[in-house]
């Protein structure tokens, strides 16, 4: 229960610091993100806890699992960033490629996130 309270510090930690930093591009006035953006990061959020969750239970069931879990979790992720910006593109909403850069930044740094700590939680346990 420890690491997922660690990992949950670190996760509203993270999505504090990308919302930060999509508001401080959206501040420089050069570039302009779409609103819809904070939503992503709350979306991405919440889908890394889960699949955070789900990794850990399925590695504690069955250690040789780990490689699959992670697997899957990066292609749901993926999905879920096509399906995105495809459902964008079509509804022809503006600023499309600020969109499709600021999801492709969340979709790295929430991944990276997830990877490093179940990583290093499997590692200890």
């Amino acid at each position: 229960m420890k690491n997922s309270t660690s990992f949950l510090l670190k996760l509203i930690i993270l999505i504090v610091l990308v919302g930060a930093c999509i508001f401080a591009a959206n501040f420089s006035q050069k570039v302009t993100i779409p609103e819809i953006s904070y939503v992503l990061v709350l979306l991405y959020g919440l889908i890394t806890f889960l699949l955070y969750r789900n990794i850990i239970s399925a590695t504690k069931k069955n250690p040789q699992r780990f490689v699959t879990a992670v697997m899957g979790s990066i292609i749901v992720k993926l999905f879920t960033s096509a399906i995105i910006v495809t459902v964008y593109v079509v509804l022809k909403q503006p600023n499309r490629v600020e969109l499709a850069l600021s999801l492709f930044f969340i979709y790295a740094v929430f991944t990276a996130l997830l990877t490093s700590q179940v990583s290093k939680d499997v590692r200890t346990a």
